[in-house]
């Protein structure tokens, strides 16, 4: 995933199965398995030659899960699969010049597990996302009065459905309700919405309307949405430039560092970009400490299970977990790598003696070409020559 989970305009997975290659997704309601099974979802990985059987059920208007490993094989390169007629799985694997085979899956009692189970009733909130997603096609006079009332709503995944259902329709028709609207949530969809559709004249109007809330008063989850919408709007629309850049830097900068990676990621990138006073020297220091988080959600099989599911890529793992990067001050250290402005003779020397030590850590075969080419990018925005009493940039490119 590209984007962060958090971010409001993006989608959390239902479950984080791990590091693999996802080649199908069916369900089994009509498998002449026991009733778990004909509940479950089927994913299908390529790479470690696992099918998973995840068992959904409904929360707000989405979906949480659990799973498990239903069957697997080292190799089994599954490719694709289906349930047939006669209740049981089939399954092909091959890809990348590997032979091809058909298997079937069948439980020797299948006549007794040949009742097809039936989706569960979709929840209030569930209702709600699917009306909203009939929006999502086209221009309708009746989507603005329905969407609108939604931005705010508790649940993020009916909140995203109705900005989706408002970017369908004319900007003029709902461009004046975000300037007016007073809940910082609805504002905050409005924003997104507008950064996404409107013309690049709204982006300093769209700025001064999320400058009015106040960060401090929200919760984490909120504060990301906020910094998100001014990201999204500046990524779209362009840098600000004079006074506008001078007060979204004045109004974001008391909030930064946060006391949370997540938020410092987003805060970091926003004012180095905009070349926010003391946004390098506070980042520069965030880099030379982070620590990366140790709550995130666990997936499925951890990196260590699958080392030995597939010799290629296990060793490649396997290399990782050795030698693993620090996430977050690689993050850092490529978002110092566009800064122009802010920096001392001692800021820089910090930043790139962190890349001293960042060679030695592996994190996948792009890693070292990943770091290296934002270690150019800072080069090529440094001094050619130091001031007096500090050492010259001249180190070798890679």
């Amino acid at each position: 995933m590209k984007w962060s989970a958090t971010y409001p305009d993006n989608l959390p997975p239902v479950i984080n199965i791990g590091q693999g290659s996802p080649t199908n997704l069916v369900y089994g309601g009509k498998a002449h398995f026991p009733e778990k099974y004909r509940k479950s979802m089927f994913a299908f990985d390529w790479s470690f030659g696992i099918v998973y059987a995840l068992q959904l059920e409904p929360d707000g208007a989405s979906y949480k899960a659990t799973g498990e490993e239903f069957l697997s094989g080292s190799p089994l390169p599954l490719t694709d699969g289906v349930i047939g007629p006669d209740g049981a799985m089939y399954f092909l694997t091959g890809g990348r010049r590997l032979e091809s085979d058909l298997y079937r899956v069948y439980h020797e009692d299948a006549a007794d597990f040949a009742k097809e189970t039936k989706a569960a009733e979709p929840t209030a909130e569930n209702a709600l996302r699917r009306q909203l997603e009939q929006y999502h096609h086209g221009q309708n006079p009746a989507a603005i009065d329905a969407a609108w009332p939604q931005l705010k709503h508790p649940d993020r995944f009916v909140r995203y459905a109705a900005r989706i259902a408002l970017e369908h329709q004319p900007v003029e028709q709902w461009q004046s309700k975000v300037f007016a609207e007073s809940d910082p949530v609805a504002v905050v969809q409005g924003a997104l919405a507008l950064a996404r559709q409107g013309q690049p004249s709204l982006r300093d109007s769209i700025l001064r309307k999320l400058e009015q809330i106040d960060i401090a008063g929200l919760p984490e989850s909120q504060q990301i949405d906020v910094v998100r919408a001014a990201e999204v709007t500046i990524a779209r629309m362009g840098k600000p430039e004079g006074a506008a850049s001078i007060t979204l830097a004045a109004w974001l900068q008391p909030h930064f560092p946060a006391t949370t990676n997540e938020l410092n990621r987003l805060l970091s990138k926003l004012l180095v970009h905009i070349g926010a006073p003391d946004a390098v020297r506070i980042t520069v220091g965030l880099m030379a400490t982070a620590k990366d988080d140790t709550t995130t959600k666990q997936s499925l099989l951890t990196s260590a299970d699958l080392i030995m599911r597939n010799p290629q890529y296990g060793m490649t793992i396997a290399g990782m977990l050795a030698k693993i990067p620090p996430a977050q001050q690689t993050y850092y250290a490529t978002v110092l790598s566009t800064a122009k402005d802010g920096w001392t003779d001692t800021l820089r020397e910090t930043y790139f003696k962190w890349y001293a030590g960042a060679f030695a850590y592996q994190g996948g075969n792009s890693f070292v070409g990943y770091i290296n080419n934002a270690r150019k990018n800072a080069l090529e925005l440094a001094p050619k020559t130091a001031s007096r009493n500090s050492t010259p940039y001249r180190a070798t490119l890679l």
